[in-house]
């Protein structure tokens, strides 16, 4: 599992205008722990059978990881993985 930097993470997204909320750190969370996951699609299944949480909320932050360098995407196309920018 990597040990995101949540300092540096919620700066990251306050200078795009969001918040560091709760949900997006369960998405920060669950992608870290995994090697890469296979879709969007996968994060939002999982996490919505231990909480509450929208498609739109998973999707958007998957995006906004992905464009601040914190995530990216895989050579395969659909799949993601988490990378210190």
């Amino acid at each position: 599992m990597k040990n995101p930097d949540f300092d540096q993470l919620s700066r990251s997204f306050e200078e795009q205008g969001y918040v560091l909320t709760a949900k997006r750190k369960s998405i920060v969370d669950y992608i870290c722990a995994q090697e890469e996951i296979a879709d969007i699609e996968e994060v939002w299944m999982t996490l919505r059978e231990k909480e509450k949480i929208s498609w739109a909320t998973v999707y958007t932050s998957v995006k906004v990881l992905k464009r601040l360098g914190w995530v990216e995407a895989c050579e395969d196309g659909g799949a993601y993985r988490w990378v210190n920018p």
